[in-house]
Order: C-alpha cells, then sequence, then structure tokens
C-alpha cells in the first residue's frame, strides 16, 4: 500500500508541477502579446490553471503525502518533512489569496480592454505588476526546494 501511496504522490506533484509550468509559460506569453484577446485568454486560462491544476493538486498532496507517511511509518517530526509540509501550506495560501483574486482582477480589466478596444491603464498595470511576476517565480524556487528536501531528505 505505501508504494501505491508513494506513486499517487509523485504524480499528484506531476500534476502540480504542470500547472505551475502552464501558469508561467501563459502569463510569460500574455504579456507579450499585442493582441488583446489573447492577453484576456492568457488570463483566463492561467486562473484556470490555478482551480484545475495548482490548487487541487496541492490538496491532494498533503492527503497523499500524510498518508503515505502513515503507510510507509515514517515519522512526521523529521525536519525535512515539516519543511516541506509547511512550503507546501505556504503555497496553497499564496495561491488561494494573492494569485486566484489577482488573476480574477486581472481577467476582468482584460475583458474589459477587450471591450474598450485599447490597452487600459489598469490592464497595462496587471500586465506589468512585478509582484505576480515575483511570487510566480518565487512558486518555482520553493517548488524546486521543497523536491530537493524530498529527494534528498537532508535531515
Amino acid at each position: 500500500m505505501g508504494d501505491v501511496l508513494r506513486f499517487l504522490h509523485l504524480v499528484t506533484a506531476l500534476w502540480f508541477v504542470a500547472g505551475v509550468g502552464l501558469q508561467v509559460g501563459v502569463l510569460a506569453r500574455g504579456a507579450r502579446a499585442k493582441d488583446l484577446t489573447v492577453v484576456a485568454f492568457a488570463f483566463g486560462l492561467a486562473q484556470r490553471a490555478q482551480k484545475i491544476f495548482i490548487i487541487p493538486a496541492l490538496l491532494v498532496l498533503g492527503l497523499t503525502g500524510g498518508l503515505t507517511m502513515i503507510a510507509l511509518g515514517v515519522s512526521g517530526s523529521k525536519v525535512w518533512i515539516m519543511l516541506a509540509g509547511t512550503l507546501t501550506l505556504l503555497l496553497l495560501l499564496v495561491d488561494i489569496f494573492y494569485l486566484m483574486p489577482h488573476l480574477t482582477d486581472a481577467e476582468k480589466a482584460a475583458r474589459g480592454a477587450v471591450l474598450e478596444g485599447k490597452l487600459t491603464p489598469r490592464l497595462s498595470m496587471f500586465i506589468r505588476d512585478p509582484r505576480r511576476s515575483a511570487v510566480s517565480h518565487g512558486m518555482s524556487v520553493v517548488l524546486v526546494l521543497i523536491v530537493a528536501l524530498m529527494v534528498f531528505q537532508p535531515f
């Protein structure tokens, strides 16, 4: 049973990585687009990546990780497990309370710009927002750190 849960945990991690990659790629492509409908589509697709890939995968990752620990008899008091769990929870909270509202507002601004037929200052602010970019890149760094903790189990 432990091997099956470990496999599910790994598949779920790939599900999460696919969502992060999709979101980063779509937002980067959308920021460079000249057509406003493409920008609106990019923000909408990034938001759907959150709903379909990233947030559900993080929830299932926590569940499969906990069940795998129980099935394999691994102590939850190991520092690398606590750190990986904390980082995963941090990613979930950032996604739910920062990225989802930000992407929702950005998609609304993009749809409004499409209706107006020109790039609005509000949409321009979302496209060039350095915080969103920093959060997306920060998520990638945290993801690499979590993978390193899982693979090497340093402490």
